[in-house]
């Protein structure tokens, strides 16, 4: 019989428009199926063993040009060639997966979006993967709001040099839908599933996706025409003149939704967290 090439020894290479590939993963672990997560509909997904679109290994210390989006809203995450993209950083999650390195004084990616879904609905629902890495300063997770310019319909979601978490959800010049300050502690080093969500009237958050939701109601109800001054930035807040309120510690995956999870999707996202980066 002649001998033939199982398919479980041959390998593909998946090549993404405008973007390169690289070696093939090389981190421990099992890859979960599905993969992205199954709660549907997600608009964006930053996921750090994919940084350009199929799961490779970059070299350790590897500037990022860019992050593709694996979600459905099509608009891929760019660096600012000025300062350059965070770094690459290969076995660093609890179970030895990538994550991107930053360095708190110029990195982070921007989006061609205003996430104005935010604002104008207040319905929405975000999970951050990373471990923060110092108790200095302001660490944006994702902001469309310049820090000093509070008034504004815009929002941003960051941690407080403690590690509370501080949230901001614009409504128009003069009032918000959530001004929120929590009083949790996050302590640098610690890896953690951040969860942020709004149904429209009330937000909730969370310190991983297994705990039980701190709220707060609304303020305000959004704005439906409320539209912010800026275009998201992830890991920083957008501002060209201030160092401050850029993240500092490793990144592992941004998960963005215009809706909020169901309980069971919450559970199930809760599992794939765990499985991919070991975070729970």
């Amino acid at each position: 019989m002649p001998w033939r090439l199982s398919s479980h020894s041959q390998v593909c290479h998946l090549a993404m428009p405008g973007f390169r590939t690289g070696r093939p993963d090389l981190s421990s672990g099992f890859e979960p199926t599905p993969d992205p997560p199954t709660p549907s509909g997600a608009l964006y997904i930053f996921d750090a063993r994919k940084p350009y679109g199929v799961i490779q290994s970059l070299a350790d210390e590897e500037r990022l040009t860019g992050w593709t989006n694996l979600g459905s809203s099509g608009i891929n995450a760019t660096t600012d060639e000025t300062y350059g993209g965070p770094l690459m950083r290969n076995f660093v999650t609890p179970n030895s997966k990538p994550a991107l390195n930053l360095n708190g004084v110029t990195n982070s990616f921007a989006l061609a979006d205003k996430l104005s879904f935010v604002n104008q609905t207040g319905i929405f629902h975000m999970v951050a993967v990373f471990r923060k890495a110092e108790a200095l300063g302001i660490h944006a997770i994702i902001s469309t709001l310049n820090f000093n310019q509070a008034a504004n319909p815009g929002f941003w979601f960051s941690l407080s040099p403690s590690g509370g978490l501080y949230v901001y959800v614009g409504r128009d010049n003069l009032s918000a839908c959530v001004s929120y300050n929590s009083a949790f502690t996050w302590a640098p080093g610690t890896w953690k599933a951040l969860e942020i969500a709004g149904d429209g009237t009330t937000f909730y958050a969370s310190q991983n996706l297994t705990s039980a939701y701190t709220t707060q109601g609304f303020a305000n109800p959004p704005n439906a025409s409320g539209v912010a001054p800026f275009n998201a930035r992830v890991l920083a807040f957008p501002s060209a003149v201030t160092t401050f309120g850029y993240n500092q510690g490793d990144f592992a995956a941004l998960y963005i939704w215009d809706r909020k999870l169901t309980t069971g999707e919450r559970a199930t996202l809760a599992t794939y967290v765990s499985q991919v980066w070991g975070v729970t």
